[in-house]
Formats: structure tokens, C-alpha cells, sequence
């Protein structure tokens, strides 16, 4: 059986709704993910999980576990987010300040760094 996706290392586990639970850790290339599953979450599944695994198996299955304990949850719906924001925004490069902007921020500081400004500012 091949696994479709897997967190790994410090995992949250939230209780989001009356059938659901969210967890939120690092999948094997290092994004962010939330993994969502369409069922109660057992009692003693705790809230953290500093060494712990979720594997998402086909069939909408998903095993938990952490060190000495596993859980195995039937889900037949399931919702995987994975936050890109790092890749993405390292693609794009910084938007260039416009001259006035930077000649007015200039203006400014100057400004507060002479005695006039200095004492305009202090009132």
C-alpha cells in the first residue's frame, strides 16, 4: 500500500468540528500541512504530539502514531492544505519603492535627526 502523504516530527491535532480533526505538522519535504479528516477523533489522541507520524493511506485511511501508541481512522472524505507561502514568495522578487517614497522617507529622517527636528518631534 502507497502512501499518499506524510507528517512528520511536532504534530497538532485539532478538534475542529463534531466529526472532524485537523492535523497540523511538516510533511517529508518540509511544507506546512493541514490534513483534515471527516471523523471523530478518538478520546485519547492527545492535542500534541512531539515525535509523532500521520500517513495518509489510499482508501481514505489514516494511521496516527507516536511512540508506543497507533491509531488507525476511516475517513471517506479527507482535505490536504499545504502552505506554499515560502516557495512562492521566495519565486517573487521584492517590489522596488517607488523614488518619491524614498526620497520623502529620506526627507524625513533627516529631519528628525537635526536639533530642529528633534525638538519639533519632542512637543
Amino acid at each position: 500500500m502507497a502512501r499518499a502523504m506524510r507528517l512528520k516530527g511536532p504534530i497538532e491535532c485539532r478538534r475542529t468540528a463534531v466529526a472532524c480533526v485537523t492535523f497540523v505538522g511538516q510533511t517529508e519535504r518540509g511544507e506546512r500541512a493541514y490534513v483534515t479528516l471527516a471523523v471523530s477523533a478518538p478520546a485519547d489522541l492527545p492535542p500534541r504530539m512531539d515525535d509523532g507520524a500521520v500517513e495518509l493511506l489510499e482508501g481514505g485511511r489514516c494511521r496516527v502514531s507516536m511512540a508506543g501508541r497507533e491509531w488507525n481512522l476511516d475517513s471517506g472524505r479527507l482535505l490536504v492544505h499545504r502552505d506554499v507561502s515560502g516557495p512562492f514568495y521566495t519565486a517573487l522578487p521584492p517590489r522596488r519603492v517607488p523614488l518619491a517614497k524614498r526620497v520623502l522617507y529620506g526627507l524625513m529622517l533627516a529631519v528628525a535627526g537635526s536639533p530642529v527636528g528633534r525638538r519639533w518631534f519632542a512637543r
